[in-house]
């Protein structure tokens, strides 16, 4: 009853603009609790609980109604959800011309208040897997005995292995949006964003796919028992490059989306979801043209690799290093040095793609060689050397 109460205005509102006669809600005590004019509503309109008593049409001719309060001519008829009658719907005007249409009025409001329900059902689902994905994505320790209540409630099994995608729309949204163009497209566009990606991620019985944020999709990927790791990423990126087509043709420019790591359990979560925001901030920072990460991609590990350099780690790196940092041509020496990295240490090569003479290169490793006491031609202090520069930005920064 109480979900008739909380609906009726909703019912009200969207029924009136269709039906051509004036209508009243009233619930199983006699109550107008929707009226297409208001004014009635919350008096009582006593010939309800007959209607009710009936279980039956009851008309109301205009001389019956002569001496009745609050009684209107027409028809009143029960209203059924679930086979258990609720409230009375009100049909005001002549009978003669309200009886025809009565059952087709009927049944188009039980109709409406069933949708209305079901949608409430989504919606209730839809808050408890937020709120799920909420609790073990943000919270580093979590209560194993809340999660299985959650999986109990959401018909997830909490003893799989999972890993965690990460999808930022980040201004995308805004973006793909004109200045005319209203919050009302701005909801539909992130209701048809959630449910491609539901369409194109969801696999398993129990993969999962909620907003985080307002900038943000979760995907909640299950692996089988006896996965092979190559598998399930070649799947994850197939996933995100079908993900990634349906984007465009929303005209929703640049998302960007990772897959953290495989964890044992649920429970332990957090740390696949930290893992793939750690490779969007890097993909943000560094300005990445790549729009899928994982940490099976040997680039982006090898990009990622100065970040994972310690604090204490990273002073003594900066200390030993601070000639060539502070020397005047320190930008053109790094620039030069990590060319003739990425060219395998090929002078040749490197001095080509510099459009320098080989000679003029040599004379550059040899300044670094002199400025930090590292052998240019050593595959070993070359990484070193490497992933430092690639570490610092200037003199003056730890930054990337």
């Amino acid at each position: 009853m109480e979900g008739f109460v909380q609906d009726a205005q909703k019912l009200m509102k969207a029924v009136t603009k269709t039906l051509p006669f004036p209508i009243s809600l009233t619930d199983v005590d006699g109550e107008i609790i929707a009226d297409s004019t208001y004014h009635r509503v919350g008096s009582i309109h006593a010939p309800s609980k007959e209607v009710i008593r009936k279980n039956d049409y009851v008309i109301y001719e205009e001389k019956d109604i002569t001496n009745e309060e609050n009684v209107l001519p027409g028809v009143a008829v029960p209203l059924k959800f679930d086979n258990e009658t609720k409230g009375v719907l009100g049909i005001i005007g002549p009978p003669k011309e309200v009886i025809p249409h009565a059952k087709l009025i009927k049944q188009y409001i039980e109709l409406m208040w069933q949708e209305m329900f079901l949608k409430q059902i989504d919606d209730l689902e839809e808050k408890t897997l937020e709120s799920f994905l909420q609790y073990i994505l943000l919270n580093k320790s979590v209560d194993p005995l809340r999660v299985k209540q959650y999986c109990n409630r959401l018909d997830i099994s909490n003893r799989r292995t999972y890993y965690c995608v990460v999808i930022d729309l980040g201004g995308s949204l805004m973006s793909g949006l004109g200045e005319e163009e209203s919050s009302y497209s701005l909801t539909h566009l992130r209701e048809t964003l959630l449910v491609k990606a539901r369409d194109t991620f969801l696999k398993e019985a129990d993969d999962r796919c909620a907003y985080l944020n307002t900038e943000k999709m979760i995907v909640l990927k299950a692996v089988t028992a006896s996965f092979d790791n190559y598998s399930v990423i070649t799947r994850f990126r197939n996933e995100a490059k079908t993900f990634l087509n349906l984007c465009r043709e929303l005209k929703v420019p640049h998302p960007l989306i990772a897959a953290g790591t495989i964890c044992e359990s649920l429970i332990d979560l957090n740390e696949s979801y930290q893992k793939a925001e750690e490779m969007l901030s890097f993909a943000k920072k560094q300005r990445l043209t790549a729009q899928v990460f994982d940490y099976s991609s040997w680039p982006i590990l090898l990009k990622m690799l100065p970040n994972q350099i310690n604090p204490a780690y990273t002073k003594i790196l900066k200390n030993r290093l601070d000639k060539l940092f502070e020397h005047d041509s320190f930008g053109e020496l790094k620039r030069d040095f990590i060319m003739y990295c990425d060219q395998n240490m090929n002078l040749t090569r490197a001095a080509k793609k510099l459009f320098i003479h080989r000679n003029t290169l040599i004379y550059r490793l040899s300044k670094i060689e002199e400025l930090t006491h590292l052998d240019t031609r050593n595959f070993q202090h070359c990484l070193l050397l490497y992933t430092a520069l690639k570490k610092f930005t200037s003199p003056h920064t730890n930054e990337f």
